[in-house]
């Protein structure tokens, strides 16, 4: 069984996915919302309350501790890791965030860091098994590079090219949130695909789609993580990057992005990876 937090994820996730296609068949769109089921729509409404009660709680503690609202591995030793309790001190004063924002911030960090991260990863570990040339030139770059788990940090994961290609390739195919990131466009309007949009606009576009578009990438439906590289095959020059809106799913770098933080502490937690993907091959068969 689920734990509750994350059915609620899941009842969200799936509910805004539906919702938001029902708002494209307008003036129907009333009449197919009564149709998704109330516990799909009210998804959102118990993650709210779930985040609610337990930044409540958690903001009542006053001793400081690292935890959802700092990464003590992106800080330098010297920091200080009580950021929270420097929150609590400037929470809705004009230096610090509103609880609005506390909640919304909150409501987001726990979307990406749970159950979105632990999809990323079935599917990721799919392709992997799936392509096992892919799965032996991934292994080979993490042994080659650290000699033991304990020197495998934030700072020395990140330049390994092979291993955030294969994460961002996973998130190409295989998009946690597979409906769309909605955007405003500024007060004085916008160009968009040569087309002229006016201010306050609500603008988005379908996440899985343009992913799967060949229109945007060569072999849409391979893994090919090797379109990321620098070094790319001439086939995937082309390739609109870019579009991959999941890759910087809520942050604009994605090594900040807490789907991309998540896979590398579970490389960091597990540095045998090919024994670990190649024995789960091993017991699906």
């Amino acid at each position: 069984m689920l734990q509750p937090w994350i059915h609620f994820l899941f009842n969200w996730v799936a509910g805004a996915a539906l919702i938001g296609a029902a708002q494209k068949f307008w003036p129907f769109t009333k009449i197919i919302l009564a149709l998704i089921p109330k516990h799909l729509r009210n998804g959102d409404t118990d993650h709210a309350a779930m985040t609610k009660a337990r930044l409540d709680k958690r903001m009542e503690n006053v001793e400081p501790r690292p935890d959802l609202f700092v990464f003590p591995s992106l800080l330098p030793s010297t920091a200080n890791h009580s950021s929270i309790s420097n929150l609590q001190r400037t929470l809705g004063t004009k230096s610090g965030m509103s609880y609005a924002e506390l909640i919304e911030t909150a409501r987001v960090l726990v979307v990406g860091g749970t159950e979105t991260t632990a999809s990323l990863l079935s599917g990721m570990t799919y392709y992997l098994l799936s392509n096992p040339h892919k799965l032996h030139k991934l292994t080979a770059e993490i042994r080659s590079t650290f000699a033991n788990p304990s020197s495998i940090t934030m700072a020395t994961v990140l330049p390994l090219p092979y291993l955030n290609a294969v994460i961002n390739e996973a998130l190409r195919l295989f998009p946690p949130l597979p409906g769309n990131l909605r955007r405003i466009t500024p007060p004085a309007g916008s160009y968009i695909a040569d087309k002229f949009i006016p201010g306050g606009m609500m603008v988005a576009i379908d996440i899985f789609a343009a992913n799967h578009s060949a229109s945007n990438f060569a072999l849409p439906e391979a893994f090919c993580p090797e379109r990321w590289l620098s070094n790319c095959p001439d086939i995937f020059e082309d390739d609109e990057l870019c579009v991959s809106q999941a890759v910087c799913l809520f942050f604009p770098y994605p090594f900040l992005c807490p789907h991309s933080l998540e896979m590398q502490k579970l490389i960091k937690g597990n540095s045998s990876l090919g024994d670990h993907v190649t024995a789960s091959a091993r017991t699906s068969h």
